[in-house]
């Protein structure tokens, strides 16, 4: 006997197939936020290498400039989600 609940195997084929870029665009989307996640340990590791060894103030604005960037678009992302 066959059960009216099960679908044909080729059912969920299609349907995977006709929803694969909402599949890229959220891997995406989790790749971004998880690489910006890194914005803080990667911004302490340029200040103690680059920043204090050789006292140079504009490495250390460019570097705080960029992660202020990028935890803008971590919050952004975020407030997306």
């Amino acid at each position: 006997m066959k059960d009216k609940y099960q679908y044909e195997r080729g059912d969920l084929g299609q349907v995977r197939t006709s929803l694969r870029h909402l599949f890229v665009i959220v891997g995406l989307f989790s790749f971004l936020v998880n690489l910006l996640k890194l914005t803080g340990p990667l911004y302490m590791l340029h200040v103690y290498d680059r920043v204090l060894p050789s006292g140079a103030v504009q490495t250390l604005v460019a570097l705080s400039l960029m992660a202020l960037l990028a935890y803008s678009v971590m919050g952004a992302l975020d407030h997306t989600r």
